[in-house]
């Protein structure tokens, strides 16, 4: 069986064959319907081929979008999470029948995009099916088919959709395109990367990440995410605070308890508790297990933006602005407001601490600022001013010596928190970022922004 089967109405078929050929010569076989052989029932063997390849290639031209053949296949590839959408000149893209419209597409005349269209699709499906059979359950849905040729054509034409300028160069690594808005979370899983927006999406680990799955959560943004010690499950902010299972795509759990929006979340390094923070200003600890809550925390004047387990589990440190912990939980980078260190075992309050003020009065100048704290005797150790955008987020490098700072900017600032100096800028960004994040190798980073984009970065470069 083929590896790319190609879907199109009559007229253009000069055009069909020449993308045949393209994708021969790119080293793919390639099915469409002048291999039917005589003796061949047309709709088993076209059944067959739909069901075998790896990749659907649509061609919607002002012909095929009535063709009630096209459009069979084209439905039979979305439930199957292998449409590949292509449109001809005439025919804009937003002119493709619903529901095939909600994936991208790009000129059917672009060879390479369509070539790496099913590059990415065919090797995150390798990648996927090597997730253990225990727990294998199928494709993915048919939502998370936004891996299409669009989601690589978009890389290429993003700038046209952001009112900012595009920054001066972008020295990151890849653009993720396929958020339905900005993009506020970002994670590390053995199973890809994990970003939310108003959904959740894991990105496969191909040499072009392309979605895998998608946790479609649109009742609310998702703030935060926080993933299993085992990697297979996560659990996502919002309205409610959520548990789904990353390999299967399903929600194990909904933890009801909060009165306002869940801001932030954490688990403990043994992955049996979480803590959430939230917009009613209370934090609650959570058994993972049971799904029942097994404290509230009292205290905050503000909502809880940030929190974090230290790593014995027992203590968590919880914060009205952004906070990172090091990786042995001895130091904490912050941004202005209130931080408070609890004792999970009895919950109570050990230290409230706040950041000291700027140096200028203004909001501006305060929201600029990164204080360094020692968290045990919850004591400044220093101070730092930056020059840069408003602190956004901030994440450290699992050295402990260096912090990933995402600003207003639309930069990212890698810093050497005992220097007290930057090492390294990455640009890219054409709005705020709100989230950063560093791999447990600390050779990557993410980034979530308000350009609906993720960006990956690699810190192993000078």
């Amino acid at each position: 069986m083929a590896d790319v089967f190609i879907s199109y109405a009559k007229q253009p078929r000069d055009l069909t064959a020449t993308l045949a050929q393209a994708l021969q010569t790119a080293g793919y076989s390639v099915w469409w319907d002048t291999d039917l052989l005589p003796y061949q029932s047309f709709r088993q063997e076209i059944d067959a081929q739909l069901n075998a390849c790896g990749a659907v290639v649509i061609i919607w031209t002002p012909l095929s979008v009535n063709s009630q053949w096209v459009l069979a296949e084209a439905d039979h590839a979305w439930r199957q999470s292998k449409l590949i959408n292509t449109h001809t000149s005439d025919l804009p893209p937003h002119a493709i029948p619903k529901p095939f419209n909600q994936i991208h597409a790009v000129p059917v005349a672009d060879k390479n995009a369509v070539s790496a269209a099913v590059r990415s699709l065919l090797a995150s499906q390798q990648i996927w099916s090597q997730e253990p059979s225990s727990t294998r359950r199928g494709r993915v849905s048919r939502r998370t088919a936004l891996f299409s040729a669009g989601c690589l054509g978009a890389l290429a034409l993003a700038g046209a959709v952001y009112e900012l300028g595009t920054p001066a160069r972008d020295n990151s690594a890849q653009t993720l395109v396929g958020h339905s808005g900005a993009v506020y979370s970002v994670a590390f899983s053995p199973f890809g990367y994990i970003t939310g927006s108003v959904e959740i999406i894991v990105w496969g680990m191909a040499a072009v990440p392309v979605p895998v799955r998608m946790f479609d959560q649109r009742s609310s943004l998702i703030t935060g995410l926080a993933v299993s010690p085992d990697g297979r499950s996560v659990l996502s902010t919002g309205v409610l605070l959520r548990h789904w299972d990353i390999l299967t795509g399903q929600e194990r759990r909904a933890f009801r308890g909060h009165s306002e929006i869940v801001s932030s979340v954490a688990l403990a390094p043994d992955g049996r508790y979480a803590i959430s923070g939230s917009a009613d200003k209370t934090l609650k600890q959570w058994d993972i297990g049971t799904g029942k809550e097994v404290t509230t925390l009292n205290g905050h004047t503000r909502e809880v933006k940030a929190v974090t387990f230290l790593p014995d589990g027992a203590q968590a440190l919880s914060a009205t602005d952004v906070v990172a912990t090091s990786p042995d939980g001895g130091i904490a980078l912050s941004g202005v407001g209130e931080l408070k260190l609890w004792d999970l075992q009895t919950g109570r309050e050990l230290h409230s601490f706040s950041s000291p003020k700027a140096t200028s009065s203004s909001w501006t100048q305060s929201a600029r600022q990164l204080t360094l704290w020692d968290v045990k005797r919850a004591q400044v150790i220093r101070t730092f001013a930056l020059a840069i955008g408003e602190v956004t987020s901030v994440a450290f490098a699992p050295d402990g010596h260096n912090a990933l700072i995402g600003d207003t900017n639309g930069n990212l600032t890698l810093w050497d928190v005992g220097a007290g100096k930057v090492t390294r800028m990455l640009y890219g960004h054409r709005k705020w970022v709100n989230a950063v994040g560093i791999s447990p190798d600390g050779r990557t980073a993410l980034s979530g922004s308000d350009d609906d984009t993720v960006k990956v970065w690699d810190l192993t470069l000078a």
